[in-house]
């Protein structure tokens, strides 16, 4: 198949191509029935890099990216235009750079190498996944519990929260939090004079990436 090009496809290649990459083929049964095949852009897949300085978010409800990804935000935000509210899968074979990204409710992302966010990592949607087969390295994680699980190493400097490794046995024992406190983390952020209730944190946290991404 050439590079840079992207298809639709219909789900049973869909989870035929997943089936290619060891890694990812061990959440193919995860990726939802198809909510109607005439939609061409429920299922699709992405062969080569994709290499910007600007926003990423892909259409497809559902698609798996045959390469790396390095980009300013990705957001796995889903189209509503096309319907989809929540839900759906992104799939990568290689490593994730960026500076920030951005989950979404009912969103799985698996990442077959490595990620890398180099400012925020926006973890914090109810239902979500985030579980990468290597490292995971981010400045700023925001994900009460909404945890991300790796396999290597885990490095997080600040944020709220916790990772897992993959495969874990004990979550309590084994949760890997940030490496400053809670107060020190809002303080990094500027936000610690705004939070007055629960919900607040994760508000400003997309606050100050939307800022930054404009």
């Amino acid at each position: 198949m050439k590079e840079n090009k992207l298809i639709s496809v219909s789900r049973d290649i869909f989870i035929e191509e997943l089936s290619k990459h060891t890694f990812l083929e061990s959440y193919k049964s995860c990726v939802s029935k198809s909510y109607d095949e005439k939609y061409d852009q429920e299922f699709q897949i992405y062969f080569g890099d994709i290499d910007n300085d600007e926003f990423l978010k892909f259409d497809a409800l559902n698609i798996i990216i045959i390469g790396n990804i390095k980009t300013k935000w990705l957001n796995a935000v889903n189209n509503y235009t096309l319907g989809y509210d929540e839900g759906g899968s992104i799939f990568i074979t290689g490593n994730v750079d960026c500076s920030y990204f951005s989950n979404h409710y009912g969103k799985l992302i698996v990442i077959g190498d490595s990620l890398k966010v180099n400012k925020i990592l926006d973890n914090a949607f109810e239902d979500s996944a985030l579980i990468i087969k290597n490292n995971l390295t981010t400045e700023y994680f925001n994900g009460l519990d909404i945890w991300a699980e790796a396999g290597g190493f885990i490095k997080i400097e600040y944020g709220d929260g916790y990772c897992l490794p993959l495969g874990y046995t004990n979550a309590k024992e084994q949760a890997v939090k940030p490496k400053n406190s809670e107060s020190e983390s809002h303080q990094f952020l500027g936000i610690e004079d705004k939070i007055t209730e629960y919900g607040d944190r994760e508000s400003l946290v997309r606050e100050i990436i939307e800022q930054n991404n404009n």
